[in-house]
């Protein structure tokens, strides 16, 4: 029933709390109903209390802007990481297929604008480094008020996944747009829905070679995605919420992510077939070097 918000990060005001405590000036303007209100702080105190006036006629401007001065003295450096922001901003465009983001460097003239209208497959594609094995795989799915598998209505995730046989993979997700640099539980949804999928593909056309016993690892060592996931309440480790510690969120993905793969690939049974060879044969690999070591252990022991 919230809407949007349910799903939103940054609630709370923390963030802007903290900026504009190491702040030397920190300025709010909302544009909104026809009306423009203001505030500004200085040393992380109101020297410009909350102020509205009516809007200019034709403005039907809607939004926030926040203008901050970072003090020198909490950092090592007053200089945003330019690398940072720009990979922020730039997934947030791939999140908002169709949404135009730019940043504007007024120190320089320099603009750039990201806009992914293919939203997750444009971004993958383009950030691959080796041809993929198969068609890329993607799909999008949410809990509906019916749902009858405890998620509540809005849940579900957006992914596209490529698998390549050599080249650095490509990992990124996020939960809620709020970028998950360290992974988290989402992360193993999806690796779950993978390899049960391909496990089960295998299985079903009785691909597996005699004493080859198949892992996780097999199926998504040669895998690169893009993963969006929507999570009510998320559970994070660390203010910075660079992981999802929710554990609802592994059954949650699996559970979409599985059957739609399934269901793909037994309609594309030779690309199906394309990715058991790469599984088993990653299956292979991972056992022979499993038994040197085992062999290396053993020689030297006199019994």
């Amino acid at each position: 029933s919230g809407g949007a918000y349910s799903f939103s990060g940054g609630l709370h005001g923390v963030g802007v709390s903290v900026t504009n405590a190491l702040a030397k000036r920190l300025e709010v303007t909302v544009w909104r109903g026809g009306e423009v209100a203001s505030l500004a702080f200085e040393n992380g105190d109101v020297v410009e209390p909350v102020t509205a006036r009516k809007a200019e006629r034709g403005d039907r401007k809607q939004g926030t802007t926040v203008r901050v001065w970072p003090d020198a003295k909490y950092f090592e450096s007053a200089e945003l990481p330019k690398n940072e922001l720009v990979h922020l901003l730039r997934s947030k465009a791939v999140l908002m297929p169709g949404v135009i983001v730019t940043l504007t460097n007024e120190k320089t003239g320099d603009v750039q604008t990201w806009s992914y209208k293919g939203g997750l497959r444009d971004y993958l594609q383009q950030t691959l480094t080796a041809d993929a094995l198969i068609p890329l795989f993607e799909g999008e799915q949410y809990a509906g008020r019916s749902e009858t598998e405890n998620f509540a209505e809005g849940e579900g995730a957006a992914w596209c996944v490529a698998f390549t046989e050599e080249g650095q993979t490509m990992r990124e997700s996020y939960v809620n747009l709020i970028p998950t640099v360290a992974g988290g539980t989402h992360e193993s949804g999806l690796k779950d829905g993978l390899f049960g999928a391909i496990k089960g593909f295998i299985e079903l056309h009785s691909l597996l070679p005699k004493g080859v016993k198949l892992m996780p690892d097999d199926v998504f060592s040669r895998a690169s995605f893009v993963l969006s996931a929507k999570v009510l309440d998320p559970q994070f480790q660390g203010q910075i919420k660079e992981r999802l510690n929710s554990r609802d969120a592994v059954r949650l993905v699996s559970s979409f992510v599985r059957p739609t793969l399934e269901l793909w690939l037994n309609q594309h049974v030779e690309y199906g077939r394309k990715l058991a060879e790469l599984a088993i044969k990653a299956a292979q690999i991972r056992q022979k070097a499993g038994q040197k070591v085992e062999k290396r252990k053993g020689s030297g022991v006199a019994v």
